[in-house]
């Protein structure tokens, strides 16, 4: 028999409080439980003025924890850098205590998590960090230079990342510490976590330049404790057009300051992105002739583009971040491959690269997508996602099964670049190109100047500047395997792919500098003949090998199709081989002006090498 509604209420709602009590709190009462933070604030000092130098001394000091324990986490890898880098690696002596000295016990969580039981009070953590490797990452200390990179020594509250954080530094005695964060009466203060960690400091006595354009002060600090034979006039003078070209592209500058922190180090090379600076690491002697310059200019422009793509243009999954593992975006094709493209149009617009230079640099970048076995064996919102795995530290196979996003990537955006410019005159729209696209992006940034980009605004914004969807753009080069056609583009706007000379003949292998074997094309010629990844060559012909250089020598110099006798080293057996050589089947090409064309050809490529403005738009 039912029971009476009535009857059933007090029990419905005595199970309605047990189901509240043991499930926990509602998800609105648990969203503003997380919104939260477990503490009240947190401050940092770093010390640098002590021996050994190298061995930074990092305290964090945090005010009215909430609960018994409070953890702390260092970052395993730092944005813009998608690698997981387990910068825990460098940290030691983790201990804490209370703020009137009482010693606290300390527990390891995991690799890169500690656990301090304050009873509710007070505290300060106390660590080391080693800091040896120089690089754009990471952070690196000596008598003469520091460079800071916050993920590599800052450790954090999670769940407290949105807290504002003080920071103090000590340098040693004459050192001049330049970052752009916030000075303070006291050091330096950054409105939350992510801000702290993507603001790099650079200590030492650096030579400085100062400039300004458009409201906005740039400053560019050259560290080189060894020397350098840079011009550091003419860096400042090629930064100043780079700057200048840029802001005239975004209409402006989303900051007021901004820093160049440019490290000389033999073995540097590379720079990192930040909101505000950049970490660049060029070598200090190498400036002997004007492509030094040029590389430096390159790399001045990629970073300093990211301050758009990247930082305020990006992926959700981007920003903020997830500090403990891996941030996954199908979008680096975009990030980084764009920003090359960008890179080159900057340069180009800038008078630092001429347009014939602008030539033969997408020739080289072209002939290296034509020539790479796994080109197109994989599509780029994939490379993108793996390129933890991929990018970073790719194994053997991934030259038959990847491509660098950076490499294709680029030349996407030049391909993308000229539908844009043709479509848009063709469909009767105002003439539109790449920079067209990203001011149409930079137009949609909300209040805190960001643009949450997706795959699709970028389809409807591209489509929109050239008057028709293109939506198959994308799924044929982005989300599809579809090689690139650029020799065809290049033909309709006067630019012909003639044959170059074609490539020597080779063995499909590549070696490092100790003759072992470090990729194989797939069905190459050394991998039909037996070899494998980490085979070391000791002698061809019974020729013995010393280099790479002189194996190359020997291959080059005979005729196609040769069969060689390779004397090789595996697993310390020594083994013998047969290899034939053979001509790579794809033809490097040289582009040039092809010298007869249509005028309206003709109109197309000058605007697309910036020797005259856009052309009139067809009428429909």
């Amino acid at each position: 028999m039912r029971r009476p509604l009535r009857a059933l209420l007090p029990l419905v709602s005595l199970l309605w409080m047990a189901t509240l009590w043991l499930s926990g709190p509602s998800d609105a009462t648990a969203k503003r439980r997380a919104r939260r933070p477990s503490v009240a604030g947190i401050s940092y000092t770093v010390d640098l003025s002590r021996v050994p130098f190298d061995r930074l001394e990092v305290t964090v000091a945090v005010e009215r924890p909430r609960g018994k324990a409070t953890r702390l986490a260092l970052p395993a890898w730092t944005p813009g850098s998608y690698l997981i880098r387990d910068f825990a690696r460098d940290l030691s002596d983790m201990r804490a205590r209370t703020t009137d000295g009482r010693a606290l016990k300390v527990e390891r969580v995991d690799k890169q998590t500690w656990e301090v039981r304050h009873g509710g009070e007070d505290f300060v953590a106390e660590y080391y960090i080693h800091a040896r490797t120089l690089s754009v990452r990471t952070s690196y200390a000596d008598d003469a230079l520091a460079v800071l990179n916050g993920a590599s020594i800052f450790t954090y509250v999670p769940g407290a990342t949105q807290l504002p954080v003080d920071l103090r530094v000590t340098a040693r005695a004459g050192a001049t510490i330049t970052t752009s964060l916030e000075a303070t009466a006291e050091g330096y203060r950054a409105p939350d976590y992510d801000r702290l960690v993507d603001a790099p400091l650079s200590v030492g006595t650096p030579t400085v330049r100062t400039f300004e354009l458009d409201g906005a002060s740039f400053e560019y600090v050259l560290h080189a404790p060894e020397g350098t034979n840079a011009d550091i006039d003419q860096l400042v003078a090629d930064a100043r057009a780079i700057v200048k070209a840029t802001g005239e592209i975004m209409g402006g500058f989303p900051f007021q300051r901004y820093v160049f922190h440019v490290i000389c180090s033999r073995g540097g090379g590379g720079g990192l992105e930040h909101d505000d600076s950049t970490v660049m690491v060029i070598r200090p002697w190498s400036f002997t002739s004007p492509s030094a310059y040029a590389r430096a200019a390159s790399l001045l422009a990629h970073e300093f583009f990211h301050a758009w793509n990247v930082k305020r243009i990006h992926d959700r999954a981007l920003g903020p971040f997830d500090y403990a593992s891996e941030n996954y975006t199908d979008l680096l094709w975009f990030h980084e491959g764009f920003t090359e493209t960008m890179e080159a149009r900057i340069l180009l617009r800038a008078g630092l690269v001429s347009s014939d230079e602008f030539l033969q640099n997408l020739e080289r970048s072209l002939n290296r997508y034509r020539a790479h076995p796994g080109g197109d064996a994989t599509p780029l919102f994939e490379i993108s996602r793996v390129a933890w795995v991929g990018a970073y530290k790719p194994a053997p196979h991934h030259r038959n099964t990847s491509i660098s996003y950076y490499l294709k990537g680029g030349l996407l955006g030049v391909s993308l670049d000229l539908e844009l410019r043709a479509r848009s005159v063709s469909n009767g729209r105002p003439p539109a190109t790449i920079e067209s696209l990203f001011q149409a992006i930079w137009a949609l940034r909300d209040d805190d100047q960001r643009v949450a980009i997706t795959d699709q605004l970028l389809i409807e914004e591209a489509s929109k500047l050239a008057g028709e969807d293109l939506t198959w753009f994308f799924e044929r080069h982005v989300y599809g395997t579809v090689p690139l056609d650029l020799i065809a583009q290049l033909a309709d706007i006067g630019v012909d792919a003639e044959r170059a000379t074609p490539a020597p003949p080779s063995f499909g292998m590549r070696l490092d500098s100790e003759l072992r074997v470090v990729s194989l094309e797939r069905a190459g010629p050394a991998q039909r003949g037996g070899l494998l990844v980490s085979d070391e060559l000791i002698a061809i012909n019974a020729v013995r090998l010393d280099s790479p250089e002189r194996l190359r020598t020997i291959v080059e110099a005979a005729p196609a199709a040769s069969t060689f006798e390779l004397l090789f080293s595996r697993a310390g057996r020594i083994e013998r081989a047969q290899v034939s050589s053979s001509t790579p089947a794809v033809v490097r090409v040289s582009l040039e002006r092809a010298p007869s064309t249509s005028e309206a050809r003709a109109s197309l490529r000058a605007w697309w090498l910036g020797e005259r403005s856009a052309p009139a738009t067809r009428a429909q």
